[in-house]
Formats: C-alpha cells, structure tokens, sequence
C-alpha cells in the first residue's frame, strides 16, 4: 500500500507549494541563455570539434605559432652540436666507467691523474688550463682528489699560487686503473677504426680550441 502522508504533513506541502516561488522558469531560462551564447555561435568545446592541427599533437592548433627553423629541423636528428658532444660524453663516460668499475675512482678523475703524471707539480691554475675547464671545476675536482689522499696541494716557496702533485697513493691507483683504462681504449679504437679514431680526436681537439663565443658570421657581412 501507498504510504500516506499524515494530515499536518499533507497540509504544510499545500502551503509550501501555494508560497514558494517556482523554479523551473529560473532553470529553463539559465539553459536557454547557455544554449544561445556558447553552442548556437559555436563556442563552447563541448559542442564543437576540436581544430587538428597538421603538424601533430606536439604543436599547437594555431599554425602562426609555428617556429618555421625548428619545422624544417623537425627530421634531423643531433642537428646541435652541443646536443650531439653532450651525447657522446655520455656514452663515453660510460664506456670508461664500466672498466674502471670497482677501481673507486671516475673516469675525469683519472684523467687527471694521468695528467699529473707527467708533471712535477703544476698550479692549479696551469692545471685548469691545460686540461681545458674552469678553474673553479679544476679546484672542485682537486679538493675531491685530495681528500682521497690521491693528490696533495702546496704552496712553493717563494710563490703565492696553490700547486699540486700526484701523493704516492694516486701512484698506487694510477699503475692499478691504466691497464683498465688501456683496455678501453683499444675497445673503443676497434670500434671505431683507426682512421675514425684520429679523425674524430682531430675533430674534438678543434672543438675544444675554439674561442668563445665566436662571431656571427651574418654580422660580418
């Protein structure tokens, strides 16, 4: 059976629905101004299709935000230079490391010792200059040495620079790792072949001389 209502009940919905002022010409009237501003003059991205852009979902739909040098490198991959050099650093970094794994010491690191090496002592600013880098990354790399007990810093005599020289620690790591660093070079040299292997030491040899930033060449003419 239907539930009924009581009395009171029945009588205070009559009164309610007599006073409350109605509703639905408010909802109809919001729907119908709704309808006519955004979908009958097609702006509203619920009722209209999206603009597909030619280009793909990675650019934007608005073709004149099209950067047109960046669209015709669009297929040329490592079409940077600095991209490319990053890219082989990368791989190289790996290639060393993995010999050297195990030995507690970097790739760069090594490097450095080699380099020392063959010095008596040298300043840290020579140093820096002669492996090519940033004094202050040459100071970084030397501090971490150091604390190792690879390598030692000074002041000569008579002079106002810090030097610094392999400790007879770095020379125990040095005759352990250069086996391990020879390895990968004759690695590295099969890959690649003799011709280019030197050409490519070449190539980077020049990268690395160059002055920078050098001029652009459209300004000069």
């Amino acid at each position: 059976a239907d539930i009924i209502p009581r009395a009171d009940t029945r009588d205070a919905l009559v009164v309610l629905r007599h006073t409350a002022p109605p509703l639905w010409p408010l909802a109809f009237t919001h729907i119908y101004v709704y309808m006519h501003i955004y979908m009958w003059r097609g702006k509203s991205p619920k009722f209209t299709e999206p603009r597909k852009s030619v280009y793909g979902s990675a650019m934007t739909t608005d073709t004149s935000h099209r950067i047109l040098l960046l669209e015709d490198l669009r297929h040329s991959p490592h079409v940077c230079m600095a991209e490319a050099t990053r890219a082989a650093n990368r791989a190289l970094s790996r290639h060393y490391g993995a010999y050297l794994d195990g030995a507690g010491i970097a790739p760069g690191q090594a490097s450095l010792l080699m380099q020392l090496y063959y010095l008596k002592d040298i300043s840290v600013a020579d140093f820096a200059a002669r492996m090519r880098t940033e004094r202050t990354t040459m100071i970084r790399n030397i501090a971490a040495l150091e604390r190792a007990g690879r390598v030692e810093t000074f002041t000569p005599e008579g002079s106002r620079t810090r030097h610094v020289r392999l400790t007879d620690a770095g020379r125990c790591l040095l005759a352990d790792i250069v086996t391990r660093w020879d390895a990968a070079q004759q690695a590295l040299k099969a890959q690649l072949g003799a011709e280019q292997w030197a050409t490519l030491i070449s190539a980077l040899n020049a990268l690395a001389d160059l002055p920078a930033p050098l001029p652009d060449p459209d300004a000069t003419r």
